[in-house]
């Protein structure tokens, strides 16, 4: 089963970001914030651009947004018309105040997605538990991988985090939206079938699949000519089972049968937001893709930079809530040129949008496309 791709109305603003997206200044804040806590983490993921064992880290230092920044900024993001913050690591866990920080966001009523590899001490989870949607870091099916990919340091954690997954879908009076992100690349892509089968069991909602975003020091990791071949025998014949996961396996098996497939490969050097990438997929194949994200999305990083138009193609720094108030860095002139400019069509070819050929959001773009259309 794969998500729609049809616009989706999340909440009572949605309209009016939709009606905006057809000019340049935003009617309302965005619909979700999404903020990076810390880089404090308790696993080495092999693909992790800064825990990994295969990186060599220039700063060590364990930093965390400030807790009072993070309240004011939260606050005023509901002041806009934001109604969902979206929380990330490192291990969100693991941030010293992250129990009063669930309770505050929960308390001004807002929709609370948190991301998390559920590796850690059982009683967090009951406040785990109060988050709307979880996303579990889980890229193994199987303790002897599940060691192998998320660290030497994770002796038992595979049965925890299963046990710890359990007690979120089993909770009896009320239980968030629980997906399981596997990030597939040389060393798991023959766990997949076997993680469908243990999401199943787990009652995990929606299993999501995401192809590994290398890094020279994590090329490794790609696939071999092996390993494409086994993939792809394993991708060609898959078909949904009708009463499983939701998963967007089918877009992943699509990627990966198209002809370019690791034949395209570009190289990006390392820049304010991110290690240098090795590409080798694109996520569409449109010449230019309209791009709306920096009407509904916004996007923090540890630094406390605003980056648009997401985190994951972040093309500019927009400003720092050390600095300015979100709400006003949102509607400011600055966001609207690059608004402007990324309605205009994400062009990979284009310096400014080469890191769009990872874009996370393209069925999103497409599916604003038809609902503008439609209107």
């Amino acid at each position: 089963m794969n998500e729609s791709l049809d616009f989706v109305f999340h909440d009572r603003l949605d309209p009016f970001r939709l009606e905006a997206a057809k000019g340049k200044r935003p009617a309302v804040g965005p619909r979700s914030v999404n903020i990076h806590l810390t880089n404090l983490c308790n696993l080495r993921c092999i693909f992790c651009w800064e825990k990994s064992p295969l990186v060599i880290p220039k700063d060590r230092r364990i930093r965390h947004l400030d807790f009072q920044l993070l309240k004011k900024t939260i606050q005023d993001c509901a002041r806009i018309g934001t109604t969902g913050i979206c929380l990330e690591g490192g291990e969100t866990m693991l941030y010293p105040r992250i129990k009063e920080l669930i309770l505050f966001i929960k308390h001004l009523g807002l929709r609370l997605e948190i991301y998390s590899n559920c590796a850690v001490e059982t009683v967090l989870m009951r406040y785990l538990a109060l988050a709307d949607k979880v996303n579990v870091n889980l890229s193994a099916a199987t303790p002897r991988n599940y060691s192998r990919i998320h660290g030497p340091r994770a002796a038992g954690a595979f049965q925890k985090t299963l046990d710890n997954i359990y007690a979120l879908t089993q909770k009896k009076k009320r239980h968030p939206l629980v997906q399981m992100v596997f990030i597939v690349n040389e060393m798991n892509y023959g766990d997949i079938r076997q993680a469908l089968l243990l999401a199943r069991n787990a009652h995990v909602s929606q299993i999501k699949f995401k192809l590994i975003e290398a890094t020279t020091q994590t090329r490794s990791l790609l696939f071999s000519d092996r390993g494409l071949q086994e993939l792809k025998a394993s991708l060609k014949d898959f078909r949904p089972a009708k009463d499983g996961v939701k998963t967007n396996l089918e877009e992943i098996r699509c990627t990966v049968l198209h002809p370019y497939f690791m034949k395209n490969r570009k190289a990006l050097k390392k820049n304010a937001w991110h290690n240098d990438r090795l590409f080798y997929f694109r996520a569409f194949h449109e010449k230019r893709l309209p791009c709306y994200v920096g009407w509904f999305y916004g996007f923090i990083d540890l630094n406390g930079r605003v980056i648009a138009p997401c985190d994951n193609v972040g093309v500019a720094v927009m400003g720092n809530i050390h600095e300015t108030p979100f709400s006003k860095i949102w509607f400011s002139r600055r966001f609207e040129r690059l608004r402007t400019a990324a309605r205009q069509g994400t062009d990979p070819k284009n310096k400014l949008w080469q890191e769009c050929r990872y874009c996370g959001f393209a069925a999103f773009n497409r599916s604003v496309c038809r609902a503008l259309k439609e209107m």
